[in-house]
């Protein structure tokens, strides 16, 4: 169905390959093994989840409705992501726009991943090292640098807000202005190469 594969076992089980666009670039582009920059699929920004904003140490629960409910805990990734990982039910996609790149070589220098809108002008810009600590912003995620396929996932958001120090009423709790909808450009930038595809909110 459109750009997804599902396929149905007859019984209870739906499997979802939900992004063939890797497989597809690759197809029309040859064999050739070089550092790429992958097309993200069209995203759709969504309400925010209604499970806990801050969610407890170990298990958690999510009601997905009357008499239903999920068991989750929450992990974090080598990049940084907080990760849900569900006990007793499926996961969904990431929320987010998800940036998929090919690194042939490690890199000698630390990498760059920038998101810009239609005018060009840069809303977030993530790198592979920690960010510079700029005292009242939290540490944005970092980028994998591992030799072959990565993915980062934006969620969508400008630049979180400067925290206040001691005010106990958003600690912990950082705030950005969600992306419009429409044509955005996404930015890879490794050694004097830079790589750029256009994606749709």
């Amino acid at each position: 169905k459109g750009s997804d594969l599902i396929a149905g076992t007859h019984g209870r089980s739906l499997w979802i390959i939900d992004d063939l666009n890797i497989l597809r670039d690759l197809a029309q582009s040859g064999p050739e093994v070089t550092t790429r920059l992958f097309k993200p699929k069209r995203a759709f920004r969504l309400n925010r989840s209604i499970m806990r904003s801050h969610p407890l140490p170990g298990k958690n629960y999510h009601q997905l409705g009357l008499g239903n409910a999920s068991t989750y805990v929450v992990k974090k990734t080598a990049s940084g992501h907080s990760s849900l990982h569900f006990l007793d039910a499926g996961e969904s996609p990431p929320m987010g726009v998800v940036v998929h790149y090919f690194l042939h070589t490690a890199p000698d220098a630390p990498i760059e991943l920038s998101i810009a809108d239609s005018s060009s002008a840069l809303i977030r810009t993530f790198t592979s090292t920690s960010s510079s600590g700029d005292e009242g912003l939290p540490e944005d995620v970092i980028l994998s640098v591992k030799v072959g396929l990565n993915h980062f996932v934006w969620d969508m958001h400008h630049k979180n807000a400067r925290l206040i120090p001691d005010d106990l009423a958003i600690a912990n709790k950082p705030t950005a202005p969600a992306a419009v909808p429409g044509s955005y450009e996404v930015r890879l930038s490794v050694g004097k190469k830079t790589l750029t595809q256009t994606f749709e909110i």
